[in-house]
């Protein structure tokens, strides 16, 4: 079961343009074992079928990853202009790479990259070392009332150069949250226990991440 669950998966991120390897695969399935789990003593999902939460819970949450990263690609190509270089993703997929001969991945696993070339000196395209257009430091995504942990972990899984925080409410959830952030060894990734209206007036937390991302929260204007 595991091995079709697995294929499932890969197969289904595939088409999205997100490429899983086996390790997170892997790390996929303990994921689904930890909410199985998890679900028994506290309220997690209603969703408890394999192949459901592999859809409609993994799959859903990774099919905004090629979107979040064609923004920064898009950003690449605006810092570019009026050099002869290019900053270009390779058909569907949503990754890149920049430097003049030194490939350098944007994303290290989970989506395809091609290689391109510009004219700034080796090691320091943009993109080479994870950085935004803006400030120059890897993506940061902060996660509302995330739950299960949905989009924020399978996000994490994918493309590990995300720094990702999640904020629910519920701090069971966020003991669940931190159970699988240690289990899944998953590193720049973070569980905070609150609403997200108190964290929006701390000065640490507003206006301090690239991504926003909330599921199944609110109504989008309540949410802004």
């Amino acid at each position: 079961m595991g091995a079709c669950l697995e294929s499932m998966l890969v197969e289904g991120a595939g088409e999205l343009g997100v490429n899983l390897d086996k390790n997170q695969a892997a790390r996929f399935l303990l994921y689904m074992e930890l909410l199985k789990e998890w679900n028994e003593r506290i309220n997690l999902t209603s969703i408890e079928e394999d192949t459901d939460i592999v859809i409609k819970h993994f799959i859903d949450s990774l099919s905004i990853l090629p979107v979040i990263l064609s923004y920064y690609r898009a950003n690449c190509a605006n810092n570019h202009a009026g050099t002869t270089g290019t900053c270009s993703a390779n058909g569907k997929d949503a990754a890149w790479t920049c430097g003049v001969n030194s490939p350098g991945t944007y994303c290290e696993g989970g989506v395809n990259t091609t290689e391109v070339n510009t004219t700034e000196p080796r090691g320091t395209g943009i993109l080479n070392t994870y950085e935004t257009r803006e400030s120059r430091k890897r993506i940061s995504l902060i996660d509302i009332g995330s739950g299960a942990g949905f989009p924020g972990i399978p996000l994490k899984i994918a493309c590990e150069n995300l720094d990702v925080t999640m904020i629910d409410a519920v701090e069971k959830k966020v003991k669940f949250l931190e159970e699988c952030i240690g289990r899944l060894k998953l590193g720049e990734i973070k569980a905070l226990h609150g609403r997200a209206e108190d964290y929006g007036q701390n000065p640490s937390y507003r206006e301090r991440f690239d991504v926003c991302t909330a599921r199944a929260v609110a109504y989008l204007p309540v949410l802004l």
